[in-house]
């Protein structure tokens, strides 16, 4: 049954962390501060839209904050996750490929496995011979899949300590045996 395991760079997430505990106090703030941050005068400067646009408008900013927050929210419990699990680990058990104990696909369907980099964002894609007999619930996903990448990813490995070509390397490795 061989095995790969990575592990995560805690530094770069912990600094995530960090970032987004004080984008939620500061958008906290703005939150509780939303009547007079709304009767402030917009100024002169070249970006004096986003302070006509909230001028006046306690509502859209108090709702603007809201959602920031949630946002900032939801990255923090994802990056305490990732914080929380020490390693990804990649298993070729009973000819099936998974991760994290997560079943993925048959290993005799899998062509490749290659990690590809768009903006910074690491993500594993796997090539399948046969493509999934699955129907598409959510109509963006498939416009995605359709015009741009053909393969859904199947894990973001962006946190992972260990460059896109070593985790080729392990990836093909694991996929031969």
């Amino acid at each position: 049954m061989p095995e790969v395991e990575l592990k995560y760079n805690y530094p770069r997430i912990i600094l995530f962390i960090i970032f987004a505990i004080l984008m939620i106090v500061l958008f906290s703030y703005i939150y509780l501060n939303s009547f007079e941050f709304s009767l402030r005068k917009p100024g002169f400067s070249r970006n004096n839209w986003v302070g006509h646009l909230f001028y006046k408008n306690e509502g859209l900013l108090s709702v603007m904050s809201i959602f920031t927050i949630l946002l900032f929210s939801y990255g923090l419990v994802c990056f305490v996750k990732l914080l929380f699990s020490k390693s990804l680990i990649i298993k070729n058990e009973s000819n099936y490929i998974y991760i994290n104990q997560k079943k993925i696909e048959s290993l005799a369907n899998i062509t490749e496995a290659r990690t590809v980099n768009a903006n910074n964002n690491k993500k594993i894609y796997f090539f399948y011979k046969v493509p999934r007999d699955r129907k598409i619930a959510k109509y963006i996903p498939s416009l995605l899949k359709k015009w741009f990448q053909k393969n859904e990813y199947i894990y973001d490995i962006t946190f992972i300590k260990e460059k896109p070509a070593e985790v080729d390397k392990l990836l093909n490795k694991l996929l031969k045996n």
